[in-house]
This record gives C-alpha cells, structure tokens and sequence, in this order.
C-alpha cells in the first residue's frame, strides 16, 4: 500500500469525469482513477456508464464494507500505510510478508490487485501459484506491470529505454538493475505467462497494453513517453481463477 503521485498525461492521467489535483494520491484514489483509464481504453461503456459503474465500485469500498488486506515485505512501507489510514475511517490489516510466502489462508479472498510491486518483484512461479491459492473459485487476480518491450530496449549506456532491440525475448526472466542497488525484476515471454497462469489454474480474461497519451509528460528521467506513444510500456493483466 503506498503513494502514487499524478503525472499530468500518463495513466492514471486526468479523466473529464473527475479532475483530479497534481498531488500525491492515496492507493484507493489511485486504483479508481486507473479502473477509469481501463474502462475507457477498452471501450466498454459510454461516459454514463463509466459513472454508473464506478458508483457500484464506489458502494463497494473499504468505507462501506469491503474487507481489505494489504500485503508487503517492507516494515517502512506498511508505517507509511498505517500513517495514511489512519487519516481515514478504514481499518485493514497490514501483513509484513513477501508475496512469494503469503502467511493467509487458502481459498480467502475475492480479489488479488497487485499494482507492479511483488508482481514485478518476485519470482513469477511463486508469486502466481500465491495469488491463485489465496483466491476462491471465481475469484480474480489483476496486476499491472512493466511491458518486456521497455527490458529488450533498455540502453545501458545512456541509462534510458531506445527505439532498438537489444536484447533476446527469448529466453527473458530475471532482470539485474545493473546499479549494483540489488534490484531484480522479472519478467516472461507472454506465452510462459499464459502457462503460469494455467498451472495454477487461473484463465486470462483480458490483458490490457496501455498507450501513452498524446503530449504525455512523465517526472521519470530514464523514460521517453513519445516511445510509449509507439510501444506499449505497462499493460494489465486480467485473471480469473476457475477451480
């Protein structure tokens, strides 16, 4: 559970049903802007039943009775989202686990959200087969993160993504920061996701690559939003869990 600041322009951006302010938002605020961008982008309800829509999800918030876990391996971070709710009325419980080891019971939630974070962080076979155990049959595991596109073209020279492949897709898996920071992330060809998924018996309803929008401006200096314009640079991934 953490911060994510608005960037004018980049997803989640500025939505004509409600302009949000250039400052930090919460997690939930966050996560509603972008379920907007997610409805919009695939086109799947006019602009009254995007509202409609989001009024239901908004009936069904932390506030009016939704129960929330959140879930990370960092002390500092679950402070930081201790501090944040208690500036509100929800009281979740903060888990200190990795998403690799989730110390909660089988067959328990609803809904596994993942917004980068461990999805991006942990090893793929783990976290998955995770996800899925927590989740009831029917239930559904949703995680944004990082396209391969941005790793294949990443230029270690001038510290940026390029408009040239240099790596092999083939083969794509764990990925070193290269900064010596002990950074690694992971990533998969897009048909070893699918079989990740299906090993652990969740179906993939949708996967969703997002596009940057026209004029996007970002505050991340390593990235050029004119190249996420062209290639998608995050995307969604939209699963549901079958038995």
């Amino acid at each position: 559970m953490s911060e994510h600041h608005h960037d004018e322009g980049v997803v989640p951006h500025r939505h004509p049903l409600r302009p949000d302010q250039d400052d930090t938002l919460t997690y939930w605020r966050a996560m509603e802007i972008a379920v907007r961008e997610l409805l919009i982008e695939k086109q799947i309800t006019t602009a009254d039943e995007v509202r409609a829509e989001v009024e239901t999800m908004d009936s069904r918030s932390p506030s009016d009775g939704a129960r929330v876990v959140a879930l990370d391996q960092s002390r500092g971070q679950l402070l930081h989202a201790r501090a944040l709710l208690d500036t509100t009325e929800v009281d979740a419980p903060l888990v200190c686990a990795s998403a690799e080891s989730v110390p909660l019971a089988t067959g328990s939630f609803d809904l596994v959200m993942c917004d980068h974070g461990a999805m991006s962080f942990c090893d793929p076979d783990r976290s998955v087969a995770e996800a899925a155990r927590v989740l009831r049959a029917g239930g559904r595991l949703v995680f944004s993160h990082t396209t391969p596109w941005p790793y294949l073209a990443w230029n270690f020279e001038k510290e940026r993504v390029g408009r040239r492949l240099r790596r092999s897709y083939f083969g794509i898996r764990r990925f070193d920061d290269g900064a010596g920071q002990g950074t690694v992330d992971f990533q998969l060809p897009y048909g070893e996701w699918i079989r990740c998924f299906r090993r652990h018996g969740l179906a993939v309803d949708d996967l969703v690559e997002l596009q940057a929008p026209e004029h996007a401006t970002t505050t991340y200096d390593d990235f050029d939003p004119r190249w996420a314009r062209r290639w998608p640079a995050e995307q969604i991934w939209v699963t549901r869990k079958e038995w």
